[in-house]
């Protein structure tokens, strides 16, 4: 396919879209692997559409051409063809500010225009937590020694429930006293 395939494929968009094909702010033509694709901007009405409103948008395309909708986390999109060309509409998720505290949340030190380094408890929310580095391993080394402990004590417990089980099994007693007899000791 070339490039004025593609460009008849958007233009056959342009003058004549189907009714399943929400507004689109702009158009493109691009080369993505070695093919000409039509790839188009679903209009955000000013960045006020939302994850919703574009999901909802989307949807009759997806319905249209039996595809599901592609989210990577930052772009959602939805592809059909069109005059046997490649098409997609995409919507860009806006970016997330993520604003520094300006001291870490267990200790006093400085954070904000400090350099200093700095993580931020829990995924995707803005709102967790910030600590500082130092805070951050020693709280790990905290949790591996107490990990470790528990680890510790599972295991003694698990050893207690094997003698036990074998305490209870039919003979243990008379197998007790053969292995003792063969390794030399006493039951």
């Amino acid at each position: 396919m070339s490039a004025s395939t593609a460009a008849s494929a958007l233009a056959a968009l342009t003058d004549d879209a189907p009714s399943w094909l929400p507004p689109v702010d702009h158009w493109e033509i691009a080369l993505v692997d070695g093919r000409w694709i039509v790839s188009g901007q679903l209009n955000s009405n000013r960045d006020t559409l939302g994850e919703g409103g574009a999901y909802r948008l989307l949807g009759p395309i997806a319905e249209q051409s039996g595809q599901q909708l592609a989210d990577d986390g930052q772009l959602i999109r939805a592809s059909f063809v069109h005059f046997n060309v490649q098409c997609d509409v995409w919507f860009l998720r806006s970016g997330r500010a993520w604003t520094v505290p300006a001291q870490c949340a267990t200790c006093p030190t400085e954070l904000a225009g400090t350099g200093t380094s700095y993580v931020r408890l829990g995924e995707g929310d803005r709102e967790a937590p910030v600590i500082c580095v130092p805070c951050r391993d020693r709280m790990q080394t905290e949790w591996v020694a107490g990990a470790s402990a528990a680890d510790a004590d599972a295991l003694a417990r698990v050893k207690d429930a094997q003698q036990t089980v074998r305490d209870l099994r039919p003979g243990a007693d008379a197998a007790r006293r053969q292995i003792a007899a063969r390794d030399g000791g006493t039951a």
